[in-house]
């Protein structure tokens, strides 16, 4: 067999073209939902442990439900978002009759995804391009 290479993406784009929408479509919400959960943890300054101590499961219970891949139902979801004391999935109608409430919770959502990136920036020494151009031109 072939051995491919980072170059050689052919076979993923054939299975990617050849996955059906439906699963495609799981798999966008499902790391959708944990993307959400991770920001709120980090948010309430809560890692993995402390939520697993709040929620009587295992740390690595709570990791492998983070990986992406587990199928949350509605009670786990709904005891996740008790611990934390915050909403993880809201529906559109529950948006509009709270319009207000959710505008502020989406720009303090934004506020900290910024916070993260920067955080992330300083945490890798990632440089700003105006601050590479500074620095090769002193």
């Amino acid at each position: 067999m072939k051995k491919r290479t980072v170059e050689d993406t052919s076979l993923f784009f054939e299975v990617l073209n050849n996955t059906p929408q439906e699963s495609k479509n799981y798999v966008s919400k499902s790391l959708e939902i944990v993307h959400e959960i991770i920001l709120l943890l980090r948010e309430k300054d809560m890692n993995q442990k402390k939520l697993a101590q709040k929620l009587g499961k295992t740390e690595a219970e709570i990791s492998k439900w983070l990986s992406g891949t587990h199928n949350f139902t509605i009670r786990t979801l709904t005891s996740i978002e008790t611990a934390i004391n915050e909403e993880i999935i809201v529906t559109p109608h529950k948006v509009r009759s709270n319009a207000l409430k959710y505008t502020t919770a989406i720009y303090r959502a934004s506020v900290n995804e910024i916070k993260s990136c920067l955080h992330n920036a300083e945490k890798y020494n990632i440089k700003s391009k105006s601050e590479r151009l500074e620095r090769s031109a002193a």
